[in-house]
């Protein structure tokens, strides 16, 4: 029970200091004599007897005393034995005596447990109200006063021949010699055990002091003059696995040697001397080994350099890829411009690949060198651009007709398969282009092209590819592409009924696709004016009232510069159906009449722009279908006299052919438009993001501001300081918002 204590009573101190010390001395008798039950619990009955004696306070000092000058005595005859011990037995015997004094002293200091915690409920001076924990913190325990005399007489005689010894059998180990490791691992822990602080826990300052200083410095001098060493006669590939087995098996050696508290300043000190003095080397060899693709050289040094730190490897690693891509990109063949979207973005594929199988193999795929990756690759993806003839081509313009080319219903892709790999792959690349809304721009335009003239391989991996796109960028990215999609559904279903319809059965091949003028990217440039051949007039006209009677108040504008059709054409030759463009079909359908016409006569039979007329007039003398008398002159326009003819030889294997593709090419002057497009849908996007910003906070300085249109605008393109200053001060032209008058740096909000 806690409250409960043996009674006070007059005792023989003598008798019991000499009963206690027996005990005392066999516990600490390194040839181990057993102490039966009996007389251990005698030992606990003295020690409570000499404390609870109504002399307590005269006998307990003396008792005291007593007991330290026994463990003197006793240590002074260990110094004794070991100052006989040989020099080769010395770590042995040290560590078996100090192991034996440890244990005998714990179990002594057990015993004297009342004689540090005595229970006085009187609240005396050094009672257990009176003190922390209960504990006489007059009274040292037996355990710190038996440590102090090892120190004081033994430790201070042999320290640094214990050292000494330690550090010789950390030599011999490291050598290959047959080492005493558990000598000098019990060698090692007896420093801590010697110093013992006022909460009753060990330290380690004579560790640090005695043992630990010296290790280190002769760690660093033996492996500076080994490695030196090395590196003069080992190849660099050599030195790395050299390297990292030296310092794996030194790790390992710690572990059973040293202090846990050791491990930090001895790695310092290893890797100053096999990576820091060598850095260099390293570093020259992991950039040689990239080169050569030597995965096991990339993974040594990586290995070593992970120790100190990575940031020159990735320095490397990204102006390797860099270097790579740059070449790749500017090697690609760029004067067959069918096929540049295919070999630029194969190639980068290729190299985005490559490189992270080989981060994965040599560096575990360790994020910092995937972040270098990431890093090279949107450099070279936004950085190098290539020329088709005088077109310049970006790599937002070269993906989009990647994504047509695969896309498109061609022999080339096969199977759904094989396209939402290619999809797979090209939308890695896509993520590191910083234009996307450049992309966007181009996808969109050649998606309306695939849906409108039906020449996609499947809606499947259309709507994968969009689903792809909007998982990259959101939804208001590709909110749009979702309504292209939307809408010719729709047609489908309101031709479907059309056909059924008294108008629509008389043309069943009459079809319709009705857009949303807000969702397809139709502009650009003024369009043409078309005289239809009659067939085509009355469909048109038929499918108006139709529709009209089915939504009213809605209005069409027919795109027929977008409208395809198919032509039946006899030659010499033979029978053949052309797939044209309505253009072409109006052209073609005046040489029913006639086998030859002038251009003034096409241009008065079908009231097309000089521009439109030219352009496809030329695109089906490049078919042969028509010939000139004259040949056409290398700019756009064509005289009004030259004669163009009926082809009647004309002559091809195919029976069927497309002759619309010849004018359905993206002229430079297109792009410039698209272009042209894009910079004003990025004003507009950065004017509404810009009162967005300060229609919420009211106030706000210009480099705020600054920052914060550039975090919102970042996902689809990256703008610069200039044009957001340029579209800040339109928005203060048109009285969205003011300058303080008393900061000409901050920004007003006008409701």
């Amino acid at each position: 029970m806690a409250g409960m204590a043996l009674a006070s009573k007059a005792i023989d101190f003598e008798r019991s200091v000499a009963t206690i010390t027996g005990v005392v001395q066999k516990v600490l008798n390194p040839e181990g004599i057993k102490i039966g039950p009996k007389e251990w619990h005698a030992l606990f009955e003295d020690v409570y007897a000499v404390c609870t004696a109504p002399t307590a306070e005269l006998e307990v000092p003396k008792f005291c005393q007593r007991m330290s000058d026994l463990l003197r005595q006793h240590v002074e005859g260990e110094l004794k034995l070991i100052s006989e011990t040989s020099r080769g037995e010395f770590l042995r015997t040290y560590r078996k005596r100090f192991n034996t004094y440890c244990t005998g002293l714990e179990f002594v200091d057990k015993g004297f447990f009342y004689l540090y915690k005595k229970e006085d409920t009187g609240g005396g001076v050094g009672s257990a109200q009176s003190c922390p924990g209960g504990r006489r913190p007059e009274i040292k325990t037996q355990l710190e006063v038996g440590m102090r005399y090892w120190r004081d007489l033994v430790f201070d005689r042999f320290k640094a021949e214990l050292a000494e010894e330690i550090q010789a059998v950390v030599h011999q180990d490291r050598e290959g010699d047959v080492a005493d490791i558990t000598s000098a691992n019990q060698a090692v822990s007896s420093y801590s055990k010697m110093v013992i602080d006022d909460t009753g826990t060990s330290t380690l300052d004579l560790y640090v002091e005695h043992f630990e200083k010296g290790f280190l410095e002769q760690t660093k001098t033996y492996y500076t003059r080994e490695t030196n060493a090395k590196v003069e006669a080992l190849s660099p590939g050599e030195y790395l696995s050299f390297a990292t087995q030296r310092l794996k098996d030194e790790i390992v050696r710690a572990t059973k040697i040293l202090h846990p508290s050791s491990a930090e300043p001895l790695d310092a000190v290893l890797n100053e001397c096999f990576i820091l003095n060598h850095h260099e080397m390293i570093d020259a060899e992991f950039r040689a080994s990239l080169e050569s693709e030597n995965l096991q050289s990339l993974r040594l040094a990586h290995g070593l350099m992970k120790r100190v730190g990575i940031e020159s490897l990735k320095q490397a690693v990204e102006e390797h890829v860099t270097a790579q891509g740059t070449a790749r990109v500017t090697s690609v063949d760029a004067s067959v411009s069918t096929t540049l979207p295919l070999q630029y973005t194969e190639a980068l594929s290729e190299l985005h690949s490559k490189f992270r199988t080989l981060i994965r193999d040599a560096f575990d795929g360790e994020v910092q060198f995937v972040t270098a990756l990431d890093s090279a690759c949107r450099t070279v993806v936004n950085k190098t651009s290539l020329r088709a003839g005088a077109v310049p081509l970006s790599a937002p313009d070269l993906l989009a007709k990647y994504c047509d080319l695969c896309l498109k219903r061609s022999k080339q892709f096969a199977s759904d398969a094989e396209i939402e790999e290619k999809m797979a792959a090209l939308i890695v690349i896509f993520q590191y282009v910083d234009d996307k809304d450049i992309f966007q721009k181009y996808y969109s335009k050649m998606l309306a092209k695939r849906l409108i003239h039906g020449t996609s391989a499947s809606d499947e991996a259309e709507a994968s590819m969009i689903s792809k796109l909007k998982q990259c960028c959101g939804y208001e990215y590709t909110s749009k592409l979702h309504q292209m999609f939307t809408d010719t559904t729709l047609s489908a279903e309101l031709n479907a009924k059309f056909a059924q319809t008294e108008l629509g059965r008389a043309d069943r091949r009459f079809k319709v696709v009705v857009l949303q003028s807000g969702a397809w990217p139709l502009g650009g440039g003024p369009r043409s004016t078309i005289q239809l051949t009659p067939c085509l007039e009355k469909s048109v006209r038929a499918f108006e009232l139709f529709y009209h009677s089915q939504h009213s108040g809605r209005k069409l504008n027919w795109l027929h510069h977008l409208a395809s059709g198919d032509v039946l054409c006899t030659t010499d030759t033979g029978r053949y159906e052309f797939a044209v463009t309505t253009f072409q079909m109006v052209i073609l359908m005046l040489f029913n009449d006639s086998e030859s016409c002038t251009v003034e006569a096409i241009a008065a039979g079908t009231n097309l722009s000089d521009r439109e007329l030219h352009r496809t007039i030329r695109s089906l003398v490049t078919t042969k279908l028509l010939v000139a008398e004259t040949p056409l002159p290398a700019s756009d326009d064509i005289s009004p006299d030259c004669v163009i003819r009926f082809n009647s030889k004309f002559k091809s294997r195919k029976k069927r052919m497309r002759l619309s593709t010849a004018v359905q090419r993206e002229s430079a002057s297109e792009t410039k438009r698209t272009e042209e497009s894009v910079d004003e849908d990025r004003k507009s996007l950065l004017q509404i993001s810009i009162v967005r910003i300060m229609k919420s906070r009211k106030v706000l300085n210009y480099r705020t501001l600054m920052e914060e249109v550039i975090r919102m605008v970042s996902a689809r393109f990256k703008p610069t300081v200039q044009i957001i200053k340029k579209c800040i001060e339109d928005l203060i032209a048109m009285e969205y918002l003011e300058r303080s008058t008393e900061n000409t740096n901050e920004l007003r909000y006008l409701a």
